[in-house]
């Protein structure tokens, strides 16, 4: 199945509601930082968030989201558009850690860390980027994004997040944001939240059927209207020119002295591991750049 992402509103118009189904993409996040089963989770679930945060605005947006928890996996980013492009890295990918206890699941919460913060950038269309920071309150990620709608935002939203890895790779991932708009009844309101508090896990649900217009019908109670589907993509658009340009701002001396050591140059694409070569010839090259950006 291709990954989607749809957006929806309940038939009274009270509730926005967004879902996804990123199975494809997290496994590709998972192959190309050859993460670990909790690392995969913590990515997955981190990129599936971006992705909501962009599709709700309703204009072309760009999000990225910076997650510093003090945990083994370091420091987490995931940069997602409102077009289903995203990409994620982690500090640390190939940080295990044991099961919980309590329940058997990854220990997502652990390996995040729960003594830090969730930074967001957001900008929509022309707009000057937006930035708003909340301290983490479980690492788990979704109740992270939710504190971060309430908090940053003042949303009344909740978001569910949930990758399920097996010995084979990643099973299902996927999860979905509902926002109640303003002037929802009260009672309303109490009832969505009592049915997301008795809700069978995000990957539960998607391995029921692995749709995320199921999700949402299980979510809301309701079949959706109004909804609008498209796909969600693994995209990085790193590439040599631009990590070129990123020698040039070193300056002209500081490349002649990577020339002058005879050596080529690598550099490498946290989010998509990709990596690039410069010669001594390019380096000169980019000197020369360099020095005409100069004058």
């Amino acid at each position: 199945m291709i990954d989607q992402i749809l957006s929806a509103t309940t038939p009274d118009g009270n509730v926005r509601a967004f879902a996804a189904s990123t199975r494809t993409l997290t496994e590709e996040l998972r192959r190309r930082h050859d993460a670990s089963r909790v690392a995969s989770a913590a990515l997955g679930r981190l990129a599936c968030g971006a992705l909501l945060l962009a599709t709700r605005e309703k204009e072309q947006a760009r999000v990225t989201v910076q997650v510093h928890g003090g945990g083994p996996l370091g420091e987490l980013v995931a940069d997602a558009d409102s077009a289903g492009n995203v990409r994620a890295y982690a500090q640390d990918p190939q940080v295990e850690l044991p099961a919980r206890t309590t329940d058997g699941k990854l220990d997502v919460g652990r390996a995040v860390g729960q003594e830090g913060y969730l930074n967001v950038v957001m900008q929509v269309a022309e707009d000057p980027p937006y930035q708003g920071m909340v301290p983490l309150v479980s690492g788990e990620l979704g109740d992270d994004f939710t504190y971060y709608l309430a908090q940053s935002q003042q949303l009344t939203a909740a978001v569910g997040l949930g990758v399920l890895v097996g010995p084979e790779g990643v099973r299902r991932a996927g999860g979905f944001l509902v926002e109640v708009l303003p002037f929802t009844p009260p009672a309303q309101v109490q009832a969505l939240q009592r049915r997301i508090e008795g809700l069978k896990s995000v990957t539960e649900l998607l391995m029921q059927h692995d749709s995320p217009l199921f999700l949402l019908e299980q979510v809301l109670g309701v079949s959706p209207t109004h909804t609008v589907a498209h796909a969600v993509r693994f995209s990085c658009p790193c590439s040599k020119e631009r990590f070129g340009r990123g020698l040039i701002a070193l300056g002209p001396d500081e490349l002649q002295a990577l020339a002058d050591r005879g050596e080529e140059a690598e550099l490498v694409c946290h989010f998509c591991g990709e990596k690039y070569y410069y010669s001594v010839e390019d380096l000169r090259a980019l000197r020369q750049q360099a020095l005409g950006e100069g004058r």
